[in-house]
């Protein structure tokens, strides 16, 4: 996470994470992890590279009425949707993935990708 981040949640890694994530890390966090509940904030982040991320975009943008849609950004190309749900940012972005050339990453709306960052490298 971002040193920025901030929360008074807990975090739980999950188990059984999507597979573009099997060689990273997945995670919610949420205020009472022994209590059962919908409401938590959920992050991940792997290495990837471009054929990761083409598979992982055609599985979401390939259906006919499907909401999702690519966009390039400052930090590399956006997987996300613009739909009315209880979970979106100021601009009305839900669930987003990012593919930065060397990583994905998964948060729950489109600013929330910023809050995500993967391992100190040497070069950090």
């Amino acid at each position: 996470m971002s040193p920025a981040f901030t929360t008074t949640w807990v975090p739980a890694t999950i188990d059984d994470p999507e597979p573009v994530f099997a060689e990273g890390i997945a995670c919610r966090w949420q205020a009472d992890p022994t209590v059962g509940t919908d409401n938590v904030l959920t992050y991940a982040w792997a290495p990837a590279d471009r054929a990761d991320w083409d598979a992982l975009a055609a599985e979401h943008v390939g259906a006919e009425d499907s909401p999702w849609f690519i966009e390039s950004g400052e930090r590399g190309e956006y997987l996300t949707q613009k739909v009315d749900y209880w979970v979106q940012d100021d601009e009305g972005y839900g669930s987003t993935y990012l593919f930065t050339g060397d990583a994905v990453i998964y948060a729950m709306t489109k600013d929330e990708t910023n809050d995500v960052v993967g391992p100190p490298t040497s070069a950090d």
